[in-house]
């Protein structure tokens, strides 16, 4: 992959940036503001991830209400996809489904790797833990919605993150969360993931576990494939081809995977971290 600065960022409310097509520069930075009508969240508001269709919008938020203690994942819609303006007010995801005006539910303090599996999993998404981090994708070998997220076990963006699954049930509400342990296969951070949506078969991830080159940052961007969505996931690799020996994270892949956008310290501390693309030719029948 090849890599390129593409936007500055700037801070943590949410902007838009439109091209007419995939051959095009990304233009300016629009704000908008699906966390809250009237304009941007106090809270920090972090991570959006839209679906493919471009009606919903995924997203991780601080915010004080509607919460079930930590950072909560929370959604919005829109009804034209086109109009970046256009978002409803957010909801708390553990709602989705269910009835607005019901108290809310949450996930408990011990819903963490060693109860949320398989044979066990748990059913609400958002707990009193920190949830974050989602990356929607649509299976169509199974014809299911599925949701990848991170959990830690406090309840701030500090602590142990890992990987976990959710699937949209025949009720239409998201549960059926599970660890995903071969995504994280390491007591070390393990944050923001990408799928690549065409076909579900390559995941990035920002992880800080052993493996990064010695004097660099840790957290650094890896990848793990399979050759189908029925598989699991083998345990991932370094990036080599993109990381530096600065901070790397928040990957987000295209819809086509071949283009890699990411932040990074790279240009140094002065310069906070910026957003990056890498890029790589489709490679044919993938």
């Amino acid at each position: 992959m090849g890599t390129r600065k593409t936007l500055n960022a700037l801070d943590r409310s949410f902007l838009a940036s439109e091209r007419r097509d995939v051959m095009m520069h990304v233009g300016s930075l629009l704000q908008f503001s699906p966390p809250n009508k009237g304009g941007p969240s106090s809270a920090n508001d972090l991570a959006p991830n839209l679906t493919t269709d471009g009606h919903m919008l995924f997203f991780h938020s601080f915010r004080g209400t509607d919460n079930c203690g930590g950072g909560d994942i929370y959604y919005a819609q829109r009804q034209n996809r086109r109009n970046d303006l256009g978002w409803e007010a957010p909801i708390n995801l553990n709602r989705f489904g269910r009835d607005l005006q019901e108290p809310l539910r949450c996930g408990g303090d011990t819903e963490l790797k060693s109860v949320c599996n398989s044979l066990t999993p748990c059913m609400l998404v958002n707990s009193s833990k920190t949830d974050a981090g989602p990356a929607f994708f649509h299976d169509d070998v199974t014809d299911t919605d599925q949701l990848y997220f991170t959990r830690t076990n406090l309840s701030s963006n500090l602590g142990d993150f890992d990987v976990y699954t959710a699937m949209l049930g025949l009720d239409g509400t998201w549960g059926r969360v599970i660890f995903n342990e071969e995504l994280s296969t390491t007591p070390f951070r393990d944050t923001r993931v990408a799928i690549r949506r065409r076909d579900g078969l390559e995941m990035i991830l920002a992880s800080e576990r052993p493996g990064f080159p010695l004097g660099s940052d840790a957290r650094k961007l890896w990848v793990s494939t399979r050759a189908s969505t029925l598989d699991p996931w083998p345990t991932p690799v370094l990036l080599s081809s993109v990381n530096s020996t600065a901070l790397d994270g928040a990957p987000g892949l295209s819809w086509d995977a071949t283009e890699l956008y990411f932040f990074s310290t790279r240009d140094g501390v002065a310069a906070g971290s910026d957003l990056y693309v890498a890029t790589r030719t489709k490679i044919t029948g993938q």
